[in-house]
């Protein structure tokens, strides 16, 4: 077995480079995703603009049969051995949620995104290695923070007013998915920056983090201190020579810390609980889920149908106007719970938080990605909490999600080609 082409022309002996046209379709995958097709888009005009959205559509479907392709030429067997058990288990309940769901085409639509995009992933890290596919996704994020910085001052769609200030948004058209890519990007470019010790990441962390600032984005400032953090915390660990049991002991001994300050400030907890606006307004919209799902536990309504479409079940709960133009739970948890019901919500837990979290904390990550691994796999966890990323189709956190989960369940650095 050795690395070659991937295939030769008739007659003429023309060798298509497999390497390059792996590197190619992987790189065209992830420019849909943390660019697009219509950058600086504000997302409520982006939302509505119909061609946009059946170009992406068509995009995804064409860019997904290019991996398909090249994947499969190059001779893996069974295109679903690279994906973990556990997560086609939740694609498959997604899917199968078209059934019962109130609004079956969408449902549909969304489902099959999820799908082409969770498979694009899984198939792109197996053919690539984890370090190869990191290193392409490094200089794509290199490539949009530099223009993200650069179009602050000369594209009007790269800011929006917030707060009666100007928030930084480049070309993802909100301050808050702006945010998210650049602390993503600043924990990419801090692992190579221990990992190489090149000063031009340092600069690209630099930059990310300067982005951030600028994006006002809370979340995902307060998320970027606490998982820098933590990658410390899980780096000195893993020199460990007990590393398991040390660094479970201290993660354990962190819940219980939440656990005690929790009962010791209950009341207090549950005072600022009962307050609707609090969490910008997110309890008003969890009370929405909680009113819906104790009639509708087992099932939910649909993958992806409880806010949007006709027959959308939110609407039966919505109190106040302002709530009418939301799309999403602004928590996973909860919005899986909602649309595909307990089952979908076990099955989601344990694919993207407790299995990832329990093979990372095994210290056997390939390629040296376990702590950068560990992070995303973190912002997921805790992320979801307040956002809702889990089976987000395309989104550029949900693709990071999934490319955690990847890389924890890598077998080798480097794939194996046949010969063509």
């Amino acid at each position: 077995m050795a690395h070659a082409d991937v295939g030769r022309s008739g007659a003429s002996g023309y060798r298509v480079n497999g390497a390059q046209a792996r590197r190619f379709v992987f790189t065209c995958f992830l420019v849909l995703i943390f660019i697009g097709v219509r950058p600086f888009t504000p997302l409520s005009e982006a939302a509505s603009a119909g061609s946009g959205n059946l170009l992406r559509q068509f995009l995804y479907i064409l860019t997904f049969a290019s991996i398909f392709y090249v994947y499969v030429a190059r001779g893996r067997g069974s295109v679903i051995r690279s994906v973990p058990l556990s997560t086609l288990l939740v694609l498959c309940w997604v899917f199968v949620s078209i059934s019962w769901s109130v609004d079956p085409a969408l449902t549909l639509r969304r489902s099959v995104i999820v799908i082409i995009v969770t498979l694009s992933v899984f198939w792109s890290v197996d053919m690539l290695g984890v370090d190869k596919s990191l290193r392409i996704l490094k200089k794509l994020l290199a490539f949009v923070i530099i223009v993200d910085l650069l179009s602050i001052p000369i594209m009007p769609g790269a800011t929006h007013p917030y707060e009666g200030a100007i928030a930084w948004a480049g070309m993802h058209g909100h301050k808050n998915t702006a945010g998210a890519i650049a602390s993503l990007a600043a924990l990419v470019f801090f692992h190579y920056m221990w990992l190489d010790k090149r000063k031009l990441d340092t600069l690209y962390f630099v930059c990310s983090v300067i982005f951030l600032i600028g994006t006002k984005s809370k979340t995902s400032i307060a998320l970027l201190i606490l998982l820098l953090f933590m990658v410390l915390v899980y780096r000195y660990f893993e020199r460990s020579k007990n590393r398991q049991l040390a660094f479970r002991f201290v993660v354990l001994g962190a819940v219980s810390l939440m656990t005690a300050l929790y009962f010791a400030f209950q009341t207090e907890i549950t005072l600022l609980l009962d307050d609707p606006t609090t969490l910008t307004g997110r309890l008003s919209i969890w009370r929405v889920v909680f009113a819906y799902v104790p009639d509708h536990l087992l099932l939910g309504s649909g993958f992806g149908a409880f806010w949007e479409g006709a027959s959308a079940p939110a609407r039966q709960y919505i109190v106040a106007s302002w709530m009418e133009s939301v799309s999403h739970a602004h928590n996973s948890y909860l919005e899986i719970l909602a649309t595909t019901g307990v089952v979908g919500l076990v099955l989601s837990t344990l694919a993207f938080a407790v299995i990832p979290l329990f093979r990372v904390l095994s210290f056997n990550v390939v390629d040296k990605a376990g702590s950068l691994a560990f992070s995303w796999i973190l912002f997921g966890i805790i992320g979801n909490m307040t956002k809702s990323q889990f089976l987000d189709r395309d989104s550029p956190e949900w693709v990071i999600i999934l490319f955690s989960i990847a890389i924890v369940f890598a077998k080798r650095s480097i794939p194996k080609y046949r010969s063509s």
